[in-house]
């Protein structure tokens, strides 16, 4: 792992272990696009954990539906088989993949339930024609869980739905 840019080589090796695994099915498009992940602590055990998103992600058949890998931190580094890709087909995940939901363009972390576990929330700006969506979920024992996962649209949060606003583009956490 280089010293020079620790963050960058991990997530190009998590990007890597998921599509090796044959958990991604990547586009032309997908490949061109950057990934953007963020290290953190999802199972409280003191070792960095690292979210990726893939956001032009085939899922279901469904292009540009996105999805989000959560890798696991061990004490020699990240795990290639310590490892959960979260889509809209996730059991538990609220909705469905559609074509260019774009599930995973924007990540956020934080302690949000005050646990001791990072929790994420995870953006869909193309949701429900580019209205967009946001996702929460919470961090556990064993990592994220989809337990309890619930989502929010623009118009559950009162933003209006005329001219695509495309919540779920940017997340601060």
């Amino acid at each position: 792992m280089s010293t020079r840019h620790p963050l960058r080589t991990a997530l190009v090796a998590a990007t890597a272990v998921a599509l090796a695994g044959g958990l991604l099915t990547l586009t032309e498009a997908t490949a061109g696009a950057a990934a953007s992940g963020t290290l953190t602590d999802f199972n409280g055990d003191g070792i960095g954990d690292l979210a990726v998103s893939a956001p032009h992600a085939t899922v279901s058949s469904q292009s540009n539906a996105g999805a989000v890998v959560v890798t696991y931190g061990t004490t020699s580094g990240l795990s290639s088989t310590k490892k959960k890709v979260i889509t809209q087909a996730t059991s538990g995940v609220p909705g469905a993949p559609e074509t260019d939901d774009a599930f995973g363009t924007a990540t956020a972390v934080g302690d949000f339930d005050d646990d001791g576990k990072a929790d994420l929330s995870v953006g869909a700006p193309g949701e429900n024609n580019y209205d967009g969506a946001v996702w929460s979920l919470r961090g556990s024992a064993s990592g994220i869980t989809t337990t309890g996962s619930v989502s929010y649209g623009a118009g559950t949060l009162g933003v209006p739905t005329t001219g695509q606003p495309q919540l779920g583009s940017s997340i601060t956490g």
